[in-house]
């Protein structure tokens, strides 16, 4: 891919990981800490125009071999970290996460990125932004790398400057649009490739999904954060239905949801379940899933 003053090749600083966080802690030759990921910052248009919303992400090149993290990591890792710092009166959206890969090593799951990834948001300059002035727009992102050990890499600083004017396409248009494809969709929405069916019975849960045409090697990752676990997880795919099954395990304490917490805590997760079509076109979808509220007597469990 060409890089142009839209796109901006910042190599990672790495580090060697903190304990815990290897799946096999080994020392990490010197030579290697400054080639296993690097990362761009892009955006889909060439100049910014007062109010008009645009994408901007961070492209990661992760070396052979090596991945990072997803928004879960799965049983080790850390999630990919993306800050945006815009200027006063600018907004980001959400990040966007394309379904992940699964990465197993050693009986420990974990679900990340190989090779390339796109995340972004959807940014937004002021609707009284002057019509002569540029800006430059500054990300920080962190990882953890890992393959047979584990990297701490950062990428603190990525700056990217950008004139006023019409809005008209990058070189790196086609690039988002790509990942773009690879995003989940909701269940509910009108284009989602699934019909889905939720039922849940206390904890254990049964999501089917009647795909629109034949889907193959279906993933299953659940995005759980500090508020449940899940457990016991069992996926069976055939042509176009697929059933999942498993447990959700409420975490209590200060992360717990209980009654009086609900308002201050997210009371779901979302379960990605990702695939491919014959033609090979990927097709994800992703199901709220309602976490099940901690007893309200319930001790607290101690952290890991």
């Amino acid at each position: 891919m060409t890089v142009a003053i839209l796109m901006l090749a910042v190599s990672s600083v790495a580090g060697e990981s903190p304990p815990g966080l290897s799946l096999r802690p080994a020392p990490l030759a010197t030579a290697e800490q400054v080639s296993l990921v690097r990362a761009e910052l892009v955006c889909d248009v060439t100049a910014v125009e007062p109010g008009k919303p645009f994408r901007l992400g961070v492209l990661y090149h992760i070396k052979r071999g090596w991945h990072i993290y997803w928004r879960n990591p799965g049983d080790s890792g850390v999630p990919t970290n993306v800050t945006f710092k815009l200027p006063s009166g600018w907004t980001a959206g959400e990040l966007q996460w394309p379904a992940p890969q699964r990465m197993d090593a050693d009986m420990i799951i974990g679900y990340g990125y190989a090779d390339t990834v796109l995340l972004w948001a959807t940014v937004t300059p002021p609707a009284d932004l002057p019509a002569d002035q540029a800006v430059t727009l500054t990300v920080d992102t962190d990882w953890l790398a890992c393959a047979d050990r584990c990297v701490i890499g950062q990428a603190p600083g990525l700056a990217l400057s950008l004139p006023a004017g019409q809005a008209k396409a990058s070189a790196a248009r086609d690039t988002f649009d790509q990942w773009a494809k690879r995003v989940p969709i909701p269940a509910d929405a009108a284009d989602s490739p699934a019909k889905v069916t939720v039922q849940a019975e206390g904890q254990q849960v049964t999501v089917q999904l009647a795909w629109h045409e034949a889907v193959t090697g279906v993933g299953v990752f659940p995005g759980t954060g500090p508020n449940a676990e899940v457990e016991d997880l069992r996926e069976q795919s055939k042509d176009q239905h697929s059933t999942i099954t498993f447990s959700i395990k409420p975490i209590t304490g200060i992360a717990g949801v209980r009654e009086a917490d609900r308002a201050a805590s997210s009371p779901t997760f979302p379960l990605v379940v990702a695939g491919k079509t014959a033609k090979g076109q990927p097709v994800s979808v992703s199901v709220p899933i309602q976490i099940p509220l901690a007893p309200t007597g319930a001790a607290a469990q101690p952290d890991a």
